[in-house]
């Protein structure tokens, strides 16, 4: 036995909703919201970086290397022996150099250049 059931849509109590409308530029101007978005970001993470740069540059400018004055483990940067800082052997050695104020490094012992080695060579 086929009992028919009835059809929800087809009585007269159904209620037909209307279907939602977008603006005819919706689309467009969810676009152009985006791009003004990434735009205001880029040009945030772009002048923070400037002026990271900006300061960093200051900074550099007030200081300069100073060769054989370094205590062991505080040198700045690599020398020809090993690829990073910190890792000066032994204190005042002359290829090891550190930041030190403009001005400051013959005061401190040090030279602006790097120093003749005074370890011995075998012939």
């Amino acid at each position: 036995m086929n009992i028919p059931l009835p059809d929800p849509l087809a009585s007269e109590d159904a209620q037909v909703l209307p279907t939602p409308t977008r603006h005819k530029n919706a689309s467009k101007s969810g676009a152009h919201r985006h791009a003004v978005i990434i735009s205001t970001v880029t040009s945030l993470i772009a002048s923070g970086l400037f002026a990271q740069t900006l300061a960093e540059a200051a900074e550099k400018s007030s200081t300069e290397a100073c060769y054989g004055i370094a205590k062991a483990g505080q040198n700045s940067c690599a020398t020809a022996k090993h690829g990073c800082s910190t890792l000066a052997a032994k204190d005042n050695q002359p290829d090891e150099w550190i930041e030190v104020p403009v001005g400051s490094c013959k005061a401190r012992g040090g030279s602006l250049q790097p120093l003749p080695s005074k370890e011995k060579t075998s012939d």
